[in-house]
C-alpha cells in the first residue's frame, strides 16, 4: 500500500506530513523502529522507519545523510517522534527531504513508537492479504480462460480490464499481437517504440522500467514472458503514475505466469503443426525412385500447406550454421529446439503472411534449415531474406544463410531444386552485397561428372585410359601431358597448338607421336578423344 493510504487508517491519522514536497506514492512493504545512525546496510527497501531521533539529537546535520541513503534504498518514509529527544527539525533536514521528494512523518507525543509500529504492522499486513486473494482470484479466473481455449486478445483484454491501464503484447521479434485500451494512433507509437527498447532487454525476467518522454511522458514497465526455457514475449504496461502500484503488480506475476502457460501450450502445439509440415517436405524432397509419391497425393496433401499447381517452382534454404552437427531433441527440447521453433513461426508470419499462396514455408529439423517454396516466377524475396538475415542477427544473435536452387516448371522436380539449392551452399556464388545469399550456378556436363563420389573408380579408369600420362612425376611426362591436353583443346591442330604453346611445330609433331606411342593408340577417333579429354579433366590437381 503506499504511504498516502496508510496515513488515512484508523489509529494513523494522527501521524503529520512534515515536509511539503513529501512523496505520499511510496510503497510501503513493513515497518522497523531503530535508534542506529547507520540502519541504512541493514533496512529492506520501501521500510517505513520509526524513530525519536535520539542519535541525531546533538547533530542534525547527520539526519540529512542519513536521509540521502534511505532515499537511494528507497525506503518509504520516515517516522520520527519529536518533542522526545528532538523539539524541532533544523531547517536544512527540511530542505533535504523535500530535495529527495522524501517524507517524514511526525508521531505524536501521546502515541508510542510501539503503538505506531503495530497499527502499521496490521495494515500492512491486512493489505498484503487482501492483495494475494486477490491475485489468486485473477489467477483462477485467467486459468479458466487457457481451459476454454481463449485467444491471445481475449486475454489481453482481460488483463486490460483488471489494471484498467493501456496494455500490449509483444513478439520476441518486436510484432505487436495485442492490446488493450489503446487507440490505433497509439498501438503504432507503441510499437515503433518497444523496437528502440529491444536492444535494452535481457533474457533475466526482470521487469525493465523506460520513459517515452517524447509522448505521453508515462512510464513503461516492460515484463518478459518464458514460455520454455527462453523469453518468447514480452507484455507492456503504461502507467499514468511514476511506477505501478503494488496490487497491479502482485497481480501481473501470476498473469504472466498464466501467460507463459499459455505460450508453452501453444509452443508444443506448433511443433505438432511442424512436424506434419516436415514429413509433407519429406515427400516433396525424396529422390529414391521407389519411395517417391504421385503428383497428386502431393498436391493433395499440399494444399493443407498451401501448395498449388504452377508452372514455376524454385526452393530457396535458409539454414542455421551455429546448429549444424547438433542432433534435434523430439523428445526432450533444449534451447536449441525452442529457438529453432520460435524462429520458423516467425519466418511462417514473415513470408506466407507477406506472400500469401505464392510462397511456402516447410521445416527441415534434421539439417536444422527452414525451406522457402517459390510458387510464382514474379516474387522476388531478396529484399525480405535481408531483413530477416538482419533482424534474427539483432533479436537473437543468430546467422541465417540462404541458397538458392534452380527453377523448374514441373511439380515433380522441385527435389532437383531442393539439392540444386543445397549444394549451392558449397558450389554457389554468393552476392558480393549479400555474403550470406548463395545463388545457383549452373554446371555443366564435365562439372557435373567431376562430382562423381566414387573417386576410388574414377582414379583407376584415368590411370588405365592415360597410364603414365595420368599422374605424371617427371618433366617429360608433365610436358607430353600438357602438350596432349592442349592438342585436344584445338581439335588436333599441330599449328594451333604450337601457337598456343608458343613451340616450334615440329616440336610438336614429336610430342603427340611420343604421346600416342605410351597410349598405344592413335588420336583419330573422336569418341575416343573424347575419353582422353575427360580422364585428363579427372585427374586435374
Amino acid at each position: 500500500m503506499t504511504l498516502r493510504e496508510l496515513l488515512l487508517e484508523k489509529g494513523l491519522q494522527d501521524l503529520k506530513v512534515i515536509n511539503e514536497n513529501a512523496d505520499l506514492e511510496r510503497v510501503v512493504s513493513t515497518v522497523e523502529s531503530t535508534e542506529t545512525p547507520d540502519i541504512v546496510d541493514y533496512v529492506s527497501k520501501n521500510t517505513l522507519l520509526l524513530t525519536t531521533a535520539m542519535a541525531f539529537k546533538d547533530n542534525q546535520e547527520e539526519m540529512c545523510k542519513l536521509i540521502r541513503g534511505l532515499d537511494e534504498m528507497p525506503c518509504a518514509g520516515l517516522a520520527i517522534k519529536i518533542g522526545r529527544f528532538i523539539d524541532e527539525l533544523d531547517s536544512q533536514v527540511i530542505e533535504t527531504a523535500n530535495q529527495l521528494g522524501f517524507p517524514l512523518i511526525q508521531i505524536p507525543m501521546y502515541q508510542t513508537l510501539g503503538e505506531v509500529y503495530h497499527h502499521v504492522l496490521a495494515c500492512v499486513w491486512d493489505n498484503e492479504n487482501d492483495n494475494l486473494i486477490y491475485a489468486l482470484n485473477v489467477q483462477k479466473s485467467f486459468y479458466n480462460l487457457i481451459l476454454q481455449g481463449a485467444s491471445v486478445g481475449k486475454l489481453v483484454n482481460s488483463l486490460g480490464m483488471i489494471l484498467k491501464k493501456p496494455i500490449f503484447l509483444f513478439s520476441l521479434f518486436g510484432e505487436l499481437l495485442g492490446s488493450s485500451n489503446a487507440s490505433k494512433k497509439e498501438e503504432k507509437m507503441m510499437e515503433l517504440l518497444f523496437r528502440n527498447m529491444m536492444k535494452e532487454l535481457g533474457e533475466t525476467g526482470v521487469t525493465r522500467t523506460f520513459l517515452n518522454e517524447s509522448s505521453f511522458n508515462h512510464t513503461i514497465s516492460v515484463y518478459s514472458i518464458q514460455a520454455a526455457s527462453y523469453n518468447t514475449h514480452y507484455l507492456a504496461v503504461v502507467e499514468q503514475e511514476k511506477k505501478m502500484n503494488e496490487v497491479s503488480g502482485f497481480v501481473l506475476e501470476q498473469i504472466l505466469l498464466i501467460f507463459g502457460i499459455h505460450f508453452y501450450k501453444n509452443f508444443y502445439r506448433s511443433y505438432n503443426e511442424i512436424q506434419m509440415r516436415a514429413h509433407f517436405l519429406r515427400m516433396l524432397i525424396n529422390r529414391e525412385q521407389k519411395d517417391r509419391k504421385p503428383v497428386q497425393q502431393i498436391f493433395m496433401e499440399g494444399k493443407n500447406y498451401g501448395m498449388k499447381i504452377s508452372s514455376y517452382y524454385q526452393i530457396i534454404i535458409g539454414k542455421l550454421p551455429a546448429m549444424e552437427g547438433k542432433t534435434f531433441q523430439s523428445s526432450r527440447f533444449m534451447r536449441r529446439e525452442e529457438q529453432y521453433i520460435l524462429i520458423y513461426e516467425w519466418l511462417q508470419y514473415q513470408i506466407e503472411g507477406k506472400y500469401p499462396k505464392n510462397l511456402l514455408v516447410l521445416p527441415d529439423m534434421e539439417e536444422w534449415s527452414y525451406v522457402i517454396l517459390i510458387q510464382n516466377s514474379q516474387e522476388v524475396i531478396e529484399e525480405k531474406l535481408v531483413q530477416i538475415h538482419d533482424c534474427l542477427k539483432e533479436v537473437m544473435n543468430m546467422e541465417i544463410i540462404f541458397a538458392y536452387g534452380n527453377s523448374v516448371t514441373e511439380a515433380e522436380n522441385i527435389d532437383g531444386s531442393y539439392w540444386k539449392a543445397k549444394s549451392s551452399f558449397s558450389s554457389g556464388e554468393s552476392k558480393e552485397e549479400f555474403p550470406y545469399i548463395w545463388q545457383y550456378k549452373p554446371q555443366n556436363i564435365l562439372e557435373l561428372l567431376k562430382t562423381t563420389s566414387d573417386r576410388v573408380q574414377i582414379r583407376d579408369v584415368c590411370i588405365q585410359t592415360l597410364k603414365c600420362l595420368a599422374y605424371p612425376q617427371d618433366e617429360m611426362n608433365m610436358e607430353l601431358r600438357k602438350t596432349l591436353k592442349a592438342y585436344l583443346e584445338c581439335h588436333c591442330s599441330i599449328v594451333a597448338t604450337a601457337n598456343k604453346l608458343f613451340v616450334h611445330r615440329n616440336t610438336i609433331r614429336y610430342r603427340i607421336k611420343k604421346c600416342q606411342e605410351i597410349l598405344d593408340n592413335d588420336l583419330t577417333d573422336s569418341d575416343y578423344c573424347f575419353q582422353i579429354q575427360l580422364s585428363l579433366l579427372f585427374t586435374e590437381r
